[in-house]
């Protein structure tokens, strides 16, 4: 006879499809989803280094990197300022954070923003 997952497995499965899940909307082709998507990863992470380091396994920085640089081909200011903001995240605290988004080629669709005063 099976034994019942331990509550803690279950859980740590759940978050791992969780994060899934949101790593899938974030590659979405509709840009509200997208949005909402790169929101939630940036408040995950914000302060989280577990989550941060979970993210950057599942591929996350080079997801935000491509859809910065999508925001950017189509000039979606939302989606360029989460897709910043999670970046930024990820590149705080550790040299193997930044690294990874340096790895992503982020930096070089960052440094071709152009800010407007309005």
């Amino acid at each position: 006879m099976p034994t019942p997952a331990s509550p803690s497995a279950s859980a740590s499965s759940s978050h791992r499809r969780a994060s899934w899940d949101l790593m899938v909307r974030i590659g979405s082709a509709d840009s509200e989803i997208k949005l909402r998507a790169l929101r939630e990863l940036k408040n995950q992470i914000i302060g989280n280094c577990t989550k941060k380091l979970v993210f950057l396994k599942l591929g996350a920085v080079p997801a935000v990197s491509c859809a910065l640089a999508q925001a950017q081909a189509q000039a979606q200011v939302d989606l360029l300022v989460q897709s910043a903001a999670a970046l930024r995240s990820f590149a705080c605290d550790f040299d193997a954070d930044v690294r990874a988004v340096l790895d992503s080629s982020a930096f070089a669709n960052l440094v071709a923003l152009q800010i407007e005063d309005p």
